[in-house]
């Protein structure tokens, strides 16, 4: 029970005390205050100690109002007199100071305003308490014009963002596309310029026929079971017109480089028909099956080609043509360049955002464009989830101001209570 006792008291102190006396610095004078009176002024006898404004400190505390002053004893003072000022006090409901409790002959006395010769202390006083609110509520607009501010700044960086977001969202296959392209084409440049550089060594035959295909791969593959090999080609049409059939024919080797002779067929030669239609800087690739049955076939090497186009013309390789254009540089160097390049493509895909990473910004400038829309300055769930603390000090800052700005506003409600006798 005493434990009980001992924290009520502590509470009354902490909370009510500070409530009480928040406002007595408008009361209070300090000693060396003094009024000279009127001829002929009234002075009100108080009953009662200075300890009187201090009642009830348990309950909501009103201003001061000293209501039943006529019910006071009456000192007539036919004389001027200078009396020393103990408190400003008011005898009606007006938000100015109208009486003063002073004391005179050993008592405490009231004494209104008209009664006083000069009552510029009073009124200097009551200016000052009408300022306070004044302030409080200049500081609040001034408060909630930054807070407006910043909210407005935030809001508009916030949504940009978002739009940002969004609208990368719908770019990024492109945007990875375009990335992708520049690294290809910085390997094709490096392609073209090792290949350009071995075709002007090369004869004018050559060279037309370079200009003509490309024969990208030549492949026969592993023997099936009865021994049947079956041949590919990749080509690529290098022409300004479109290939319509292209026709090749070989013979089949081992890997000591002997004629491999066809154990159903009894010869090494083969040949292929290919139909198109493979329009210009397009890519072709056929596969003939079983062109030779040996198991121990391994390559073909081609001794003709022969291209047909869409407009009538035709276009023929010649052996040697055929074995130099193997030889390019293009066809030995494609598997190097073509890892280095690999690998570059991948760390363009990896430079750009990703999808994933996309729509998580997305969720987190949704979650501050909310809270700036409602000013509820705090980290949001999906900033949480993701770890993004940049807005952090940002929501602080806000936080501060709206907080301090609630503070004003309750002090301002308490204070128009207090100015206008009301319970606070």
């Amino acid at each position: 029970m005493k434990c009980i006792k001992f924290i009520s008291t502590i509470l009354f102190i902490l909370f009510y005390i500070p409530c009480q006396a928040q406002y007595d610095e408008f009361y209070k004078v300090d000693n060396n205050t003094y009024v000279t009176t009127t001829l002929d002024a009234e002075l009100y006898h108080f009953p009662f100690s200075l300890n009187y404004f201090s009642r009830a400190s348990y309950l909501p505390k009103t201003r001061d109002l000293i209501k039943d002053y006529d019910s006071y004893k009456v000192n007539r003072i036919k004389k001027s007199q200078q009396l020393r000022v103990l408190r400003y006090t008011n005898t009606i409901k007006k938000q100015e100071f109208n009486a003063y409790i002073v004391e005179y002959k050993d008592k405490l006395w009231i004494i209104h305003s008209c009664d006083v010769q000069d009552n510029t202390l009073l009124k200097a006083r009551s200016a000052k308490m009408l300022s306070t609110q004044q302030d409080l509520e200049n500081r609040q607009q001034a408060l909630s014009r930054e807070l407006d501010s910043l909210a407005a700044i935030y809001t508009k960086e916030s949504t940009d963002s978002l739009e940002y977001y969004k609208k990368l969202k719908t770019q990024l296959p492109q945007i990875r596309d375009s990335v992708v392209n520049v690294v290809k084409e910085k390997f094709q440049y490096q392609r073209d310029s090792i290949f350009n550089n071995w075709l002007r060594n090369q004869t004018a035959s050559v060279r037309r026929a370079a200009s003509v295909i490309r024969i990208d791969k030549t492949r026969l593959g592993y023997p099936n079971s009865a021994g049947g090999c079956d041949y590919h080609l990749y080509f690529t049409n290098l022409s300004s017109k479109t290939i319509k059939y292209l026709r090749w024919s070989g013979l089949a080797y081992n890997r000591v480089n002997d004629p491999a002779y066809c154990e159903i067929r009894r010869t090494a030669s083969c040949s292929g028909y290919y139909t198109g239609p493979i329009a210009p800087k397009n890519e072709g690739w056929g596969c003939w099956d079983c062109v030779v049955y040996n198991y121990a076939a391994d390559t073909v090497k081609l001794n003709s080609i022969t291209i047909d186009y869409t407009d009538g013309s035709h276009f023929n390789l010649s052996a040697s043509d055929i074995r130099a254009l193997a030889k390019a540089p293009r066809t030995n160097t494609i598997c190097v360049i073509g890892s280095e390049e690999d690998r570059a493509i991948d760390t363009a895909k990896y430079s750009v955002i990703s999808d994933e990473t996309c729509e998580h910004k997305i969720k987190i400038w949704e979650d501050r464009v909310d809270h700036m829309k409602y000013k509820n300055f705090w980290r949001g769930t999906w900033e949480d989830i993701y770890h993004d603390k940049q807005y952090d000090e940002i929501y602080k800052r806000l936080g501060r101001i709206k907080s301090e700005i609630a503070k004003i506003k309750s002090e301002i409600e308490r204070f128009d209570k207090f100015i206008n006798f009301e319970r606070y």
